[in-house]
């Protein structure tokens, strides 16, 4: 699932809203963020994230690029803080109530 995700934000420049469902790694919801470059609204439940650095490096990363990928992937708090960081708000991990109520409208963005 991992991978298909990062397919898709590649693939997809212009997307601007992301809902997460499946289970994920912390490097991954990194990942998204990062390569996300329109991504305004990323919603994904803390409960499906999973604490691991399961990439191995890319060949265009480079050793910088990957270290701070495996040191902020080590913990929620550290990913919701780069996260916020990369989106320019204060971003956090979604509890399964407020995922479960989630409702947004795609075209006011």
């Amino acid at each position: 699932m991992d991978q298909n995700l990062m397919m898709l934000i590649r693939q997809c420049p212009f997307l601007s809203t992301l809902v997460v469902t499946e289970r994920i790694s912390t490097t991954t919801v990194l990942l998204l963020a990062y390569h996300g470059k329109n991504l305004k609204w990323l919603f994904i439940r803390g409960n499906a994230v999973i604490i691991k650095t399961d990439w191995k490096q890319g060949p265009d990363w480079t050793d910088e690029f990957y270290s701070w990928l495996k040191t902020n992937s080590r913990s929620y708090n550290l990913v919701e803080k780069e996260v916020s960081q990369i989106l320019g708000y204060k971003w956090k991990f979604l509890t399964d109530k407020q995922f479960k109520t989630l409702e947004f409208n795609v075209h006011d963005y």
